[in-house]
């Protein structure tokens, strides 16, 4: 094992060239403010094949009882994000990423195997209505996917459409203790299927407001919206763990 001192806020070429990235713990050591630079030295500049990324979950806060509501749980910590926000900032990290195609055959394959499930979001519905010829706002980030589509053989084009135009609104899984929805979804929608829960699953509670041009405003997913919260917490890890590896070790 070889130990490296830097940043990963500066490029460094020691970082280039490897399988993977383990990032335990790490991102919330960091002000919101340099996250950007983060980003690009790790999925722009050094680009390990696959990339772990943990970071402390503030719903479970609550299950701390010596922790004061509100508090966080180290001094050092500059945030700690909620499930809804850590998804937020991967999926805005992934829209702006150059490996779409790579991205939907890694999950298309994984679906497909049976080892994994997918459901769809906003951007992805939207994606699915320009595939299908229908009129909708091109903004950068689906530009930069249909650029990278269109680098791809008329099959493959053919067999992102098929599965995202396919893919159900929402699981439920575990007897009914997980419900996994994009925007989350109200208890008496679970399990059914119609317009109405896959609009509510795909964009939330909406406010009704209609931005130009034609933009909904959404009121965001909230702690409600998915019937009884289940927490899943996993072990306690070492903060800032770090760790970039190839497959040999």
């Amino acid at each position: 094992m070889t130990l490296l001192h830097g940043s990963l806020t500066y490029r460094d070429r020691r970082l280039q060239g490897f399988d993977g990235a383990a990032i335990v713990e790490v991102i919330e050591h960091l002000d919101a403010g340099r996250l950007p630079a983060f980003e690009r030295v790790v999925f722009e500049f050094a680009r390990p094949k696959v990339v772990v990324l943990t970071t402390p979950n503030a719903e479970y806060n609550r299950l701390f009882s010596a922790l004061p509501a509100g508090a966080m749980r180290h001094a050092d910590h500059r945030f700690e994000w909620t499930r809804q926000q850590f998804a937020e900032w991967a999926a805005a990290v992934a829209d702006r990423g150059p490996k779409i195609a790579s991205v939907l055959r890694l999950v298309m394959d994984a679906v497909d195997e049976g080892t994994a499930i997918c459901v769809p979001g906003n951007h992805e519905w939207k994606l699915v209505r320009k595939l299908k010829g229908k009129r909708v706002t091109v903004s950068h980030g689906l530009q930069e996917t249909l650029d990278q589509l269109d680098l791809e053989t008329p099959e493959f084009y053919e067999r992102v459409l098929r599965f995202l135009d396919g893919l159900v609104s929402h699981y439920v899984l575990d007897g009914g203790r997980i419900v996994v929805a994009h925007a989350g979804l109200p208890e008496s929608m679970h399990g059914r299927g119609s317009s109405k829960v896959r609009e509510f699953a795909l964009y939330g509670e909406t406010t009704g407001v209609v931005r130009q041009p034609g933009r909904r405003t959404s009121s965001g997913c909230r702690s409600d919206t998915i019937g009884p919260p289940t927490i899943a917490a996993p072990p306690l890890l070492c903060m800032g763990t770090l760790r970039f590896f190839n497959r040999n070790g």
